[in-house]
């Protein structure tokens, strides 16, 4: 497309789109939100004023506007509209959390207590087999069903990771080690359940579909990491005892979030990977 570079492309499609959004030429409130949720994709900051977080925002504020978080929505669309939205929804749920863990944002966006939306399933993808794409849409790959185990079982996850921060950020109160704890085997009952696609001994030989399975795997480390290391922050008053266990979970997850990541390394599959990874 006569572009110089990657970065060049983005930069240009970046300013177009966000000039369309200044002169409210896009008055279709779905088209706004998805245009949202991809303008907080990028990894470069193409304007200071708007970068990631505001299109976030945005997203997070339509999506509530069109009342995604709430079940009763399933009434007013039609079947293959209403799972759209909820995978739509589920996506920014799992970025509101992701955000928030990784520092982006220092409070959550998404009120827990509002949202009342059903797990996502198999289901929600009906449409990749029974819609017959336009002639430009037909480069879109179709979700393959790794991808939607990977999407499900993520939900899960961050479901956990939202446990760790309303866990980490009581207000005037240490977690104590039951509660910790709880959630440390929480983590660790949610990895034994994975199916059997995302489970880390099914990845041989390993090829670019099995790149799931180290992301879901590095996932959960990572969180693990992020919330023992928090805590090691508030258990001063703790027991020598209580203190090691935390900082024994914190050395494992990091001892295996890093062997996860050399054997993806190895195997040369990070590359079909997300950036988060």
């Amino acid at each position: 497309m006569s572009f110089q570079s990657v970065t060049e492309s983005q930069r240009e499609f970046f300013l177009r789109a966000r000039l369309l959004y200044d002169f409210g030429c896009e008055k279709n409130q779905l088209t706004i939100l998805q245009g949202s949720i991809f303008m907080s994709s990028f990894q470069n900051s193409f304007a200071p004023d708007k970068d990631f977080r505001f299109w976030f925002n945005n997203a997070i504020h339509v999506a509530t506007l069109m009342g995604l978080h709430r079940q009763n929505i399933e009434r007013e669309l039609q079947p293959a509209m209403h799972r759209l939205c909820r995978r739509i929804w589920w996506l920014l749920f799992q970025r509101d959390v992701m955000f928030s863990l990784a520092g982006f944002e220092n409070v959550r966006l998404i009120n827990d207590a509002e949202v009342d939306v059903r797990p996502l399933t198999v289901t929600d993808w009906l449409e990749q087999s029974d819609v017959d794409l336009p002639q430009p849409l037909t480069t879109i790959p179709t979700i393959t069903d790794i991808q939607m185990q990977f999407f499900i079982e993520n939900c899960k996850l961050t479901k956990l990771g939202a446990r760790c921060l309303r866990l980490l950020r009581q207000a005037d109160m240490t977690p104590s080690m039951e509660q910790v704890r709880s959630v440390g085997d929480a983590i660790i009952a949610w990895r034994r359940a994975l199916p059997k696609e995302l489970r880390a001994d099914t990845a041989s030989p390993w090829s670019d579909t099995d790149v799931w399975v180290a992301v879901i795997h590095a996932f959960s480390y990572r969180l693990e990491c992020l919330f023992y290391r928090t805590l090691l922050r508030h258990v001063d008053k703790a027991s020598p005892t209580d203190i090691g266990l935390v900082n024994q979970r914190l050395l494992n997850a990091m001892f295996e979030l890093s062997t996860v990541l050399r054997r993806a390394m190895t195997h040369e599959v990070l590359l079909s990977g997300p950036p988060a990874l």
